[in-house]
């Protein structure tokens, strides 16, 4: 899950991260957990250069443990 998702956003910079700005989302969102520990995730958000032909990226992953 987790990993993978790292390594999908490492090849996605390498291919088109000229093309992107910046992340303006803020820490607290990059990375969560809940209180109890038992789900957490990320979201990133990257708008596109003016110029470029990329209008924006959305990043996203969420792990939870679920109680049956």
């Amino acid at each position: 899950g987790k990993s993978l998702m790292t390594d999908i956003a490492t090849s996605l910079e390498k291919e088109i991260g000229d093309l992107l700005l910046q992340s303006k989302t803020p820490s607290d969102v990059v990375s969560f957990k809940n209180s109890t520990g038992t789900a957490d995730g990320s979201v990133i958000f990257r708008a596109g250069v003016n110029s470029g032909q990329v209008s924006f990226v959305l990043q996203s992953w969420l792990h939870c443990k679920l109680k049956l």
